[in-house]
Parts: structure tokens; sequence; C-alpha cells
């Protein structure tokens, strides 16, 4: 990637996953990419950090050039990742009262496990895991990680790994340490906000009150059920995030059924494939055939089966599909779709595939029998 700046760098791995791995994708669009200064590297510098990326809360990504120039394309897709991952599954915000070292190790071995196990290339030098799952430190073996949260690695990990020694080396994915140099993080977590002049210390940063960090996590799991529902889109949901969201969203209920009933309560209207292209879809500026729909449009959907809220396009894109449904109601309409399209009915949210005769379905405020 010669020729381009470090920012340069980063906008094109984003632009290259959109197609590999739209989840990703999605939830690095958020991210607020900032060089760092040369004050911001001193200070780093002054505390015995070597500059290379860092992430705070507010979901600001600080890069050094010198670190950006020095990795292949495939490392910075697995960088960036890494570094969001921290983000949308919020391991900033529950820290709480534990040992900061130790829960960024955790934290780092969630996500690195979740990354290999999605075919991302991370730097030498990592606390990579073994594709089973493993990683090894002096006496202590952590295993199962993919089934684990970071809460439960951070309570099987050792609280005084410094100084201790194991046989292996922790380099190169090789999912084992022989020092507390190997325990390292690459990148920096920044608790709290890193803007401000003071915000680039030893990963606390200014502060933030619990309300702002409530909200904080409340918008990052909002842009966690958007990714998911962007990436089912296209069909490339990563390996092993069934078992993260259930983590994060902390419910016995199936990630499935939680995670449709988030959608249809935050994003009004239908994200899934897909109508025929000559659909006629309700916008802001009246009725308008779906393939003429452009990003930045708003299209009205139904909220609570009830209400109708305009929503702008964030995105389109196109898919063949083979098997068609074609649905006449007793009046006549008629809609084009795949199998998997939700429809509104009486009984809430239906997929297509799965209406029945006598099934009421709900169209431009009238439910109509089919």
């Amino acid at each position: 990637m010669t020729g381009l700046t470090a920012e340069e760098k980063i906008i094109k791995a984003v632009i290259r996953l959109q197609k590999e791995k739209p989840f990703w994708a999605y939830l690095m669009l958020h991210l607020n990419k900032t060089k760092m200064s040369d004050k911001m590297k001193a200070q780093m510098i002054a505390s015995g950090i070597t500059p290379t990326m860092a992430v705070d809360m507010k979901g600001n990504l600080y890069f050094a050039d010198e670190f950006v120039d020095s990795l292949s394309q495939e490392e910075l897709k697995g960088v960036i990742a890494h570094e969001v991952i921290h983000l949308a599954f919020t391991h900033l915000a529950r820290l709480g009262q534990r040992d900061m070292k130790i829960w960024n190790v955790a934290c780092d071995l969630v996500a690195n496990d979740m990354l290999i196990t999605d075919g991302f290339t991370l730097p030498k030098g990592c606390l990579n895991p073994t594709h089973d799952h493993t990683f090894k430190f002096a006496n202590c073996e952590i295993k199962d990680i993919h089934d684990k949260s970071a809460e439960i690695i951070y309570n099987e990990f050792p609280r005084n790994p410094k100084g201790s020694k194991g046989s292996g080396k922790g380099k190169g994915g090789k999912g084992s340490g022989e020092s507390d140099d190997e325990l390292k993080n690459f990148d920096q977590h920044i608790f709290g906000d890193g803007s401000g002049k003071d915000g680039m210390g030893k990963g606390k940063g200014k502060k933030l009150s619990q309300a702002q960090v409530d909200r904080i996590k409340k918008n990052w799991e909002k842009k966690l059920t958007e990714a998911v529902t962007f990436a089912k889109q296209r069909g490339v949901l990563p390996a092993g995030m069934e078992r993260r969201l259930d983590e994060l969203l902390n419910s016995k209920v199936s990630w499935k059924e939680k995670l449709y009933k988030y959608i249809t309560n935050q994003i009004p209207h239908d994200y899934t494939w897909c109508l025929e292209k000559n659909t006629l879809i309700r916008t802001t500026k009246g009725l308008k055939r779906i393939k003429d729909i452009q990003i930045g449009e708003s299209v009205l959907g139904t909220k609570d089966n009830k209400t109708t809220t305009p929503t702008q396009v964030i995105d389109t894109a196109k898919r063949r599909k083979k098997l068609k449904y074609v649905i006449v109601t007793k009046k006549g309409r008629v809609l084009t779709c795949s199998g998997e399209h939700q429809i509104l009915t009486n009984k809430g949210y239906v997929q297509a595939c799965n209406l029945e005769i006598n099934d009421k379905l709900k169209c431009e405020g009238k439910r109509l029998r089919k």
C-alpha cells in the first residue's frame, strides 16, 4: 500500500472489507479516525507506551503513521477490526473495579479469537489464541475461549503474572507466553475520553459519568444489532457471533428471538432480502420502484405495527434469487419477494415462506386478506 497516507490506508482497508466482511465494515464506519499528534505520541512514550493504535470509549480511533505503515493490508484489516470489537462489545465500559492490565488481556483474547475464527490476519506479537481457542501463559492455560466471556477469562487468569515463566513463545499466534512482556497489548485501550489533553495517559482518559457510559453502551449495542442485520442481508454473519451476542445482551432468551424483537422495535421498516426490482416503495417523496431508490433518501415503514416512520437509506445492494414467492391478496394485490422477506401480518412479522392462506396482511394502513 505504498504511496498512500496512513489514513488513506485505513480507509482503503475498510472499503475492501465492505465486500469481504460487511459485519465488521459496518461497525468500522462508526469510528472517528484521528492521527496521533507528536504531543500525543510523546505522552504515550513518557508513560512507557509505544504509539500504535488506540481506541477510547467515545469511539475515537487514534493511529500512529509509523505503525500503520509497518502493517500489511491484511494485518491492517485485522487491527482495525480488533479495535472496533472493544467498542461494539463494550469492553471499555465493562471494566468496573477489575485490574486494568488483566482485563485488557482478557478482552484481547476474546477479540483475537473471534478475528482468527473469522479469517483475519493479526500482526506478530499479538495475544493470539491457537486455532483450538487456547492460550497458554506460564503455568496457566485458558481453554475454550470462543465459549467464554471476557469476565470468565479474567477470573481464570493468574492475579500476579509479572515475572512468571512459561515454555512457549507468545508471538506469531502460537498461543502462549513466557514473561510479563508477552502479555503486553499491541494497542492501547483508553477507559474514558481520550480526546482531552491528558487523555492519552496510562489508559484512563478523561473520566466519563455513569450516565455517559450507559448511553455509549446502549448506542454500541444498537450499532452491533444493525451490523448483524447488515451482514445477514448479504448472508455473511461471522462464526461464533451467536455466542457473543447472547453474552452481550445478557439474556436467557435465544439471541435470535432477542435480536429479532430488537430489530423490529428499533428499525421500523424491513431490511431483509429481498423484493422484486419493480416493487413500489413508499418514500417521503411518494411511491418509487425499489431499484430507483438512492442512498440518502427516506423510506416509510411501520413501527409498533401502527406508526408510520421515515428512515434514511444508508446502503443499497442487489442479489440474484432463484426461488421467488408471489403473494396475492383477496383484492388482487401482488407482491413478489424472497422467502425470507418479512411481511407484517396480524400475527406480527412473518417470513414470506411461512405465510398461510387467510393470513391478514398490513398494507398502506389497511389489513387485507390473502
